[in-house]
Protein backbone atom coordinates (compact mmCIF):
# COMPACT_ATOMS: atom_id res chain seq x y z
CA UNK A 1 0.00 0.00 0.00
CA UNK A 2 3.04 2.33 0.56
CA UNK A 3 3.51 2.55 -3.35
CA UNK A 4 -0.27 3.15 -4.22
CA UNK A 5 -1.17 5.93 -5.90
CA UNK A 6 -4.60 6.65 -4.18
CA UNK A 7 -3.69 6.47 -0.84
CA UNK A 8 -0.26 8.15 -1.43
CA UNK A 9 -2.46 11.51 -2.78
CA UNK A 10 -5.27 11.17 -0.34
CA UNK A 11 -7.58 10.11 -3.20
CA UNK A 12 -8.81 7.20 -1.06
CA UNK A 13 -8.23 7.76 2.35
CA UNK A 14 -9.38 3.81 4.02
CA UNK A 15 -7.65 1.05 2.32
CA UNK A 16 -11.32 -0.69 2.27
CA UNK A 17 -12.27 1.88 -0.11
CA UNK A 18 -10.04 0.67 -2.62
CA UNK A 19 -11.38 0.31 -6.51
CA UNK A 20 -11.44 -3.35 -7.73
CA UNK A 21 -9.54 -3.54 -10.76
CA UNK A 22 -8.79 -6.16 -13.31
CA UNK A 23 -7.25 -6.64 -16.51
CA UNK A 24 -10.07 -8.51 -18.92
CA UNK A 25 -9.18 -12.54 -19.87
CA UNK A 26 -11.65 -14.06 -22.11
CA UNK A 27 -12.28 -16.49 -19.71
CA UNK A 28 -13.69 -14.21 -16.94
CA UNK A 29 -16.82 -14.89 -15.94
CA UNK A 30 -19.49 -12.26 -15.76
CA UNK A 31 -19.72 -12.29 -11.90
CA UNK A 32 -16.30 -11.15 -11.65
CA UNK A 33 -16.69 -8.03 -13.99
CA UNK A 34 -19.68 -7.15 -12.27
CA UNK A 35 -17.76 -6.65 -9.28
CA UNK A 36 -15.31 -4.08 -11.16
CA UNK A 37 -15.10 -0.70 -10.76
CA UNK A 38 -12.32 -0.69 -13.37
CA UNK A 39 -11.80 -3.41 -16.44
CA UNK A 40 -8.59 -2.74 -17.99
CA UNK A 41 -7.82 -3.87 -21.76
CA UNK A 42 -6.38 -3.39 -25.23
CA UNK A 43 -8.36 -3.39 -28.57
CA UNK A 44 -7.27 -6.90 -29.35
CA UNK A 45 -8.65 -8.22 -26.39
CA UNK A 46 -12.26 -6.60 -27.07
CA UNK A 47 -12.39 -9.30 -29.65
CA UNK A 48 -9.87 -11.91 -29.25
CA UNK A 49 -12.19 -15.46 -29.01
CA UNK A 50 -15.29 -13.77 -30.65
CA UNK A 51 -17.77 -15.90 -28.54
CA UNK A 52 -16.22 -14.63 -25.60
CA UNK A 53 -15.09 -11.35 -26.74
CA UNK A 54 -15.90 -8.33 -24.32
CA UNK A 55 -18.47 -6.83 -26.74
CA UNK A 56 -20.04 -10.14 -26.95
CA UNK A 57 -20.35 -10.34 -22.92
CA UNK A 58 -21.25 -7.05 -21.83
CA UNK A 59 -24.54 -4.93 -22.62
CA UNK A 60 -23.94 -1.13 -24.14
CA UNK A 61 -24.51 0.06 -20.71
CA UNK A 62 -22.25 -1.91 -18.94
CA UNK A 63 -19.44 0.63 -18.48
CA UNK A 64 -19.92 4.14 -17.83
CA UNK A 65 -16.41 5.82 -18.85
CA UNK A 66 -14.17 4.48 -21.65
CA UNK A 67 -10.44 6.07 -21.18
CA UNK A 68 -8.29 5.44 -24.41
CA UNK A 69 -4.79 5.25 -23.78
CA UNK A 70 -2.57 5.93 -26.92
CA UNK A 71 -5.91 7.46 -28.21
CA UNK A 72 -3.83 8.22 -31.70
CA UNK A 73 -5.20 4.99 -32.27
CA UNK A 74 -8.34 5.26 -32.13
CA UNK A 75 -9.28 6.20 -35.38
CA UNK A 76 -8.89 2.57 -36.09
CA UNK A 77 -11.96 0.86 -37.27
CA UNK A 78 -11.23 -1.67 -34.19
CA UNK A 79 -11.71 1.12 -31.60
CA UNK A 80 -14.48 3.05 -33.76
CA UNK A 81 -16.37 -0.18 -33.11
CA UNK A 82 -16.08 -0.30 -29.66
CA UNK A 83 -16.81 3.10 -28.39
CA UNK A 84 -20.14 2.97 -30.88
CA UNK A 85 -21.11 -0.46 -29.28
CA UNK A 86 -21.06 1.58 -25.39
CA UNK A 87 -22.02 4.44 -27.13
CA UNK A 88 -23.81 5.73 -23.88
CA UNK A 89 -20.39 5.87 -22.22
CA UNK A 90 -18.22 8.92 -21.90
CA UNK A 91 -15.44 8.92 -23.68
CA UNK A 92 -11.42 10.56 -22.49
CA UNK A 93 -8.57 10.01 -25.41
CA UNK A 94 -5.42 10.62 -23.75
CA UNK A 95 -1.93 10.33 -26.21
CA UNK A 96 1.43 11.35 -26.05
CA UNK A 97 1.31 11.88 -29.49
CA UNK A 98 -1.54 13.61 -30.73
CA UNK A 99 -1.14 12.96 -34.69
CA UNK A 100 -1.31 10.15 -37.52
CA UNK A 101 1.52 9.50 -40.10
CA UNK A 102 -2.00 9.12 -42.40
CA UNK A 103 -3.77 12.28 -41.31
CA UNK A 104 -6.34 10.78 -40.04
CA UNK A 105 -8.36 13.10 -37.56
CA UNK A 106 -8.08 11.57 -33.84
CA UNK A 107 -11.53 11.51 -32.41
CA UNK A 108 -12.80 13.99 -29.66
CA UNK A 109 -12.67 17.88 -28.66
CA UNK A 110 -8.77 18.88 -26.85
CA UNK A 111 -9.58 19.92 -23.49
CA UNK A 112 -6.05 19.96 -22.49
CA UNK A 113 -2.20 19.89 -23.58
CA UNK A 114 0.84 19.76 -21.42
CA UNK A 115 4.14 20.75 -23.60
CA UNK A 116 7.03 18.06 -23.69
CA UNK A 117 9.08 20.84 -22.10
CA UNK A 118 6.46 20.69 -18.92
CA UNK A 119 6.84 17.18 -18.59
CA UNK A 120 10.16 17.59 -18.87
CA UNK A 121 11.14 20.31 -16.10
CA UNK A 122 8.30 17.76 -13.91
CA UNK A 123 11.27 14.93 -14.33
CA UNK A 124 8.12 12.55 -15.75
CA UNK A 125 9.87 11.79 -19.20
CA UNK A 126 13.54 11.61 -19.74
CA UNK A 127 15.13 15.49 -20.93
CA UNK A 128 15.57 15.45 -24.70
CA UNK A 129 18.11 17.60 -26.44
CA UNK A 130 18.13 18.38 -30.39
CA UNK A 131 20.53 17.91 -32.60
CA UNK A 132 19.79 19.59 -36.28
CA UNK A 133 22.19 17.70 -39.37
CA UNK A 134 22.65 20.12 -42.57
CA UNK A 135 24.14 18.59 -45.21
CA UNK A 136 25.48 21.60 -47.74
CA UNK A 137 25.32 18.61 -50.51
CA UNK A 138 21.20 18.57 -50.56
CA UNK A 139 20.28 17.48 -53.65
CA UNK A 140 17.24 15.75 -55.13
CA UNK A 141 16.45 13.25 -57.90
CA UNK A 142 13.26 11.61 -59.46
CA UNK A 143 12.48 9.18 -60.88
CA UNK A 144 13.50 8.34 -64.30
CA UNK A 145 15.18 11.58 -64.72
CA UNK A 146 19.01 11.93 -63.81
CA UNK A 147 19.13 15.60 -63.37
CA UNK A 148 19.83 16.97 -59.94
CA UNK A 149 17.37 19.22 -58.55
CA UNK A 150 17.97 21.90 -55.05
CA UNK A 151 15.84 22.35 -52.18
CA UNK A 152 13.83 25.27 -54.04
CA UNK A 153 13.42 23.53 -57.24
CA UNK A 154 11.96 20.36 -55.75
CA UNK A 155 9.50 22.17 -53.68
CA UNK A 156 7.95 23.90 -56.75
CA UNK A 157 6.93 21.18 -57.83
CA UNK A 158 6.40 18.70 -54.76
CA UNK A 159 4.91 18.94 -51.71
CA UNK A 160 6.84 19.95 -48.93
CA UNK A 161 5.86 16.08 -46.84
CA UNK A 162 7.31 14.70 -50.12
CA UNK A 163 10.74 16.46 -49.47
CA UNK A 164 11.16 15.38 -45.53
CA UNK A 165 10.30 11.69 -46.74
CA UNK A 166 12.33 11.68 -49.50
CA UNK A 167 15.56 12.99 -47.08
CA UNK A 168 14.27 10.62 -43.94
CA UNK A 169 14.89 7.44 -46.23
CA UNK A 170 17.95 8.63 -48.00
CA UNK A 171 21.14 6.54 -47.27
CA UNK A 172 23.25 10.02 -47.15
CA UNK A 173 20.96 10.99 -44.17
CA UNK A 174 20.84 7.64 -42.60
CA UNK A 175 24.72 7.67 -42.58
CA UNK A 176 24.62 11.40 -41.12
CA UNK A 177 22.17 10.01 -38.59
CA UNK A 178 24.39 7.19 -37.75
CA UNK A 179 27.11 9.13 -37.63
CA UNK A 180 26.46 12.23 -35.22
CA UNK A 181 24.68 9.22 -32.89
CA UNK A 182 27.51 7.78 -32.48
CA UNK A 183 29.42 10.54 -31.92
CA UNK A 184 27.04 12.08 -28.94
CA UNK A 185 27.22 8.58 -27.54
CA UNK A 186 30.91 8.53 -27.42
CA UNK A 187 30.46 11.50 -25.50
CA UNK A 188 28.11 10.37 -23.08
CA UNK A 189 30.39 7.23 -22.56
CA UNK A 190 33.08 9.01 -21.99
CA UNK A 191 31.68 11.70 -19.46
CA UNK A 192 29.84 9.27 -17.33
CA UNK A 193 31.19 5.50 -18.02
CA UNK A 194 29.52 3.81 -15.04
CA UNK A 195 26.03 4.20 -16.97
CA UNK A 196 25.07 1.72 -19.81
CA UNK A 197 24.24 4.20 -22.18
CA UNK A 198 22.53 3.14 -25.58
CA UNK A 199 21.23 4.80 -28.95
CA UNK A 200 17.24 3.89 -29.76
CA UNK A 201 17.08 4.24 -33.07
CA UNK A 202 13.52 5.54 -34.37
CA UNK A 203 12.72 4.36 -38.26
CA UNK A 204 10.48 4.99 -40.60
CA UNK A 205 9.77 1.21 -41.92
CA UNK A 206 11.28 -2.11 -41.56
CA UNK A 207 12.97 -1.61 -44.62
CA UNK A 208 14.65 1.89 -43.68
CA UNK A 209 15.48 -0.17 -40.21
CA UNK A 210 17.62 -2.69 -42.32
CA UNK A 211 19.35 -0.17 -43.50
CA UNK A 212 20.42 1.53 -40.82
CA UNK A 213 21.70 -1.35 -39.45
CA UNK A 214 23.44 -1.71 -43.12
CA UNK A 215 25.16 1.12 -42.27
CA UNK A 216 26.28 0.74 -38.95
CA UNK A 217 27.54 -2.33 -40.38
CA UNK A 218 29.54 -0.95 -42.88
CA UNK A 219 30.75 1.67 -39.88
CA UNK A 220 32.34 -1.05 -38.07
CA UNK A 221 33.75 -3.14 -40.80
CA UNK A 222 35.59 0.37 -42.03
Amino acid sequence: MEDNFWINYDIILDPEDMPVVEEYEPDMLMSSLEKCHFVIANVHKLYENSQNSLLNKVPPDFFDMIIVDEAHHSAAQSWKTAINYFSNAKVLHVTGTPYRGDHQEIPGEKIHNTSLAEVMALRYVKWLRKSTLNNPNLYFTLPGDSKRYTLEEILSIKEKEWVEKSVALSEECSADVVKESIKHLGILREASPQVPHKILAVACSIAHASGFGYLRGKRNRS
